[in-house]
């Protein structure tokens, strides 16, 4: 699997965002990979339109956009959840588990817990996120 950075790895920083348009040395180096049997994902910061734009010649490769808000699988079809969905299903997931031990508990750090955080019994986790 390779995970590659976009902006300052397969294209130079540019000072005008739209000149960072990868080359087609680049666009052949990823159709190799991903030829090859390689799981490929391009992580960058741009929208999901520019990189799918950019990238819908390469079959199968991965694309994360918007610093992870968006993804999309390697070989995958559509973009994958945002991140506030990731989050609302993390939440949930963690409110029955605590719900399942029936206490929630602040982790104590080197000055010990902040005043309020303390271990309670049978308490249902308060969003953080």
């Amino acid at each position: 699997m390779l995970l590659l950075g976009y902006d300052g790895t397969l294209v130079p920083f540019q000072t005008i965002p739209i000149l960072a348009k990868p080359t087609s040395q680049v666009m052949r180096l990823l159709e190799e990979l991903c030829a090859a049997g390689n799981l490929v994902t391009v992580a960058s910061g741009r929208d999901k339109e520019t990189m799918r734009s950019w990238f819908r010649s390469i079959p199968g490769i991965g694309l994360v956009a918007e610093f992870g808000l968006f993804y999309r699988y390697a070989a995958g079809t559509g973009f994958g959840r945002s991140m506030r969905d990731l989050r609302e299903l993390t939440s949930s997931s963690l409110s029955d588990q605590a719900s399942q031990q029936g206490r929630v508990a602040a982790p104590a750090g080197p000055l010990g817990r902040p005043p309020g955080l303390e271990a309670r019994s049978g308490a249902a986790p308060e969003a953080v996120c």
